[in-house]
């Protein structure tokens, strides 16, 4: 990895009416496509935004290996909450491993 690709990230939104109400940040790590951040509005949560942008995320995987210069065998996030981890699961995560990041092959 050159210097330069240190810390780059591509943001993405998710948008209700012009109005942004979610997204995540997308770097990589190895070879991997790492999903950081997701962020869903509180009064939005629970109805399928999040499932909606990992989806658009794992759909759209050949602009972010363009952006990166780089092709992703695998998504890799980090839950922030032990509540999340079945969410995460259900998209088709693995289970957190010892660092705990949870894995997908895309």
């Amino acid at each position: 990895m050159c210097s330069s690709d240190l810390g780059k990230m591509l943001p993405v939104g998710v948008f209700l009416d012009n109005k942004l109400i979610g997204g995540a940040y997308i770097s990589k790590s190895l070879k991997s496509l790492y999903i950081e951040n997701i962020f869903i509005k509180s009064e939005y949560q629970h109805k399928g935004y999040a499932k909606g942008l990992l989806k658009y995320i794992f759909d759209n995987k050949k602009l972010f290996e363009e952006y990166f210069n780089m092709e992703f065998l695998f998504s890799k996030l980090e839950p922030n909450s032990n509540d999340i981890v079945e969410f995460y699961k259900s998209v088709g995560f693995s289970e957190p491993n010892d660092l705990n990041v949870m894995r997908k092959r895309i």
